[in-house]
Formats: structure tokens, sequence, C-alpha cells
């Protein structure tokens, strides 16, 4: 945020937006979280908006990097039942017939937060 990379739970520190298992961060410039059935159908969203729409874990030595990229985010979203994250692709309604493309990366790699946080601006 601003640049700068908070865990979740300094996030939540902050601000608990719920005690659901499932919870949704807006990304600048990105939907409003309202607007998509998704933020409608699961409705805790944390105040804070991301910057980007990249979230990883990293392993417990420290080495391993887990973490998902997409260019046009349409959100961050964090499972705390799963443990799971997600940076899904915003997708504009597609007419009948047409397609559209939103792409995901998934990156596993023995590398740190830095290296991490670099691939996020690729």
């Amino acid at each position: 945020m601003n640049g700068k990379w908070n865990s979740v739970s300094e996030l939540f520190a902050e601000q608990i937006p719920g005690g659901g298992p499932y919870t949704f961060f807006p990304v600048a410039n990105g939907p409003q979280l309202e607007d998509l059935w998704l933020g409608r159908k699961i409705s805790q969203h944390h105040p804070q908006i991301v910057s980007k729409g990249c979230a990883c874990v990293v392993s417990k030595d420290g080495a391993w990097i887990a973490g998902v990229t997409t260019r046009t985010p349409a959100y961050v979203f964090h499972n705390r039942r799963e443990r799971c994250i997600h940076a899904d692709p915003f997708l504009s309604t597609v007419a009948s017939g047409a397609t559209i493309e939103g792409v995901t990366d998934i990156h596993i790699f023995r590398g740190t937060l830095t290296d991490f946080m670099n691939r996020c601006d690729e």
C-alpha cells in the first residue's frame, strides 16, 4: 500500500473487517467491490485499498515465495479458512458470442519478498 508492502496480519491489526474467513481488498483504480457479483455475495471487505494486484506468502524459513499477480486487478482476496490468496483480473461484461481474457500469474520460486515485488512491476 502506497508503495510499501504490508502483511495481512498488519492490516487486520489496524482494522478487522469481520469475523468471516473471506476478505476482499479493493485495488486502486479497480472496480467498486459492491459492483461485482462476488463482492455482493461475500460482503466482508477490508477498507484498505491495495496499490497493485499482487499477493504472496513467504515460507517459514524465508527462502521461498508463492504469489499471484495480475495486471488488471478486480481485487485481492484472502481466505483465512483455506489459507489461500487471489489476485483476480477484472473482466468487464462479456457480450453474447464475444470472448475476453484475464490472466493471473502464479509465482513459486526460491527468493525474497523484494524479488516478488519486482515481478509485480513486470
